[in-house]
């Protein structure tokens, strides 16, 4: 479940891609290590899309960050 809006921070966005990245997975991967929808994940990163919080915690997990590093502006080393 996610909340769609015409706009979304691009700050979620762009930490979802830079992490997905990082850990070499598809955006299928993470959407079925996160019980996503790969459809969500693509929606997430484009940033048409932004997370429920339930969805922002699964996403956490599988990027193995905290819910702090994919929310805060200001952050150092919030991996998991």
């Amino acid at each position: 479940m996610s909340v769609k809006r015409k706009s979304c921070d691009t700050h979620i966005s762009e930490l979802i891609r830079k992490r997905r990245n990082q850990l070499a997975i598809t955006q299928t991967e993470l959407a079925k290590q996160s019980s996503l929808t790969t459809t969500a994940i693509s929606q997430f990163e484009s940033g048409t899309r932004y997370p429920s919080y339930t969805a922002l915690s699964n996403l956490a997990d599988a990027l193995r960050v905290t819910t702090g590093y994919l929310l805060e502006t200001n952050r150092e080393n919030n991996w998991a």
